[in-house]
């Protein structure tokens, strides 16, 4: 069983932000961190025109996290993936299917999560969230590093 555990940070202004990701694999009574990482996006030079909530910065954060295991495991059909999240409105609206904004964010979800033999999504507290919050902050600051001396993060 596949544990991701994804959080989102951005600036106040919405200008940048990061996605964090970690990855344990699961067996029995064990668990082992098997990857983790980031992924920065300058929201002004994206491909998508998306007024960025907290919302949308988490469900996003949920699709970076799906794509990177699919990357890990060798044939999703056959793993379980166990999401977690600390953001409650985000968990509802991806369980509930009720989302009411872009539509590409539950389609690029579900085309990815439906891969899986299973999946869930669950509501975690921050605390138990904090490393994905770490990897997200540190991507957020490296990503306004990269603005500040370079204008841009490519």
């Amino acid at each position: 069983m596949i544990h991701l555990y994804s959080d989102v940070s951005m600036d106040d202004d919405r200008s940048i932000m990061s996605v964090g990701y970690i990855i344990f694999e699961s067996s029995g009574a064990t668990r082992e961190k098997v990857d983790s990482g980031a992924k920065v996006i300058h929201t002004d030079d994206g491909e998508r025109d998306i007024d960025w909530t907290t919302h949308k910065g988490e469900y996003f954060s949920a699709i970076i996290g799906l794509r990177a295991v699919q990357e890990y495991v060798e044939d999703e059909s056959e793993e379980m993936v166990v999401l977690h999240l600390d953001n409650r409105g985000t968990v509802k609206n991806i369980r509930s299917g009720n989302w009411k904004w872009e539509s590409y964010f539950p389609h690029a979800f579900f085309s990815f999560v439906e891969r899986f033999d299973d999946y869930d999504v669950e509501m975690v507290h921050r605390d138990n969230n904090y490393r994905a919050h770490e990897v997200a902050h540190l991507g957020l600051r490296v990503g306004r590093d990269l603005l500040d001396r370079q204008g841009s993060l490519s």
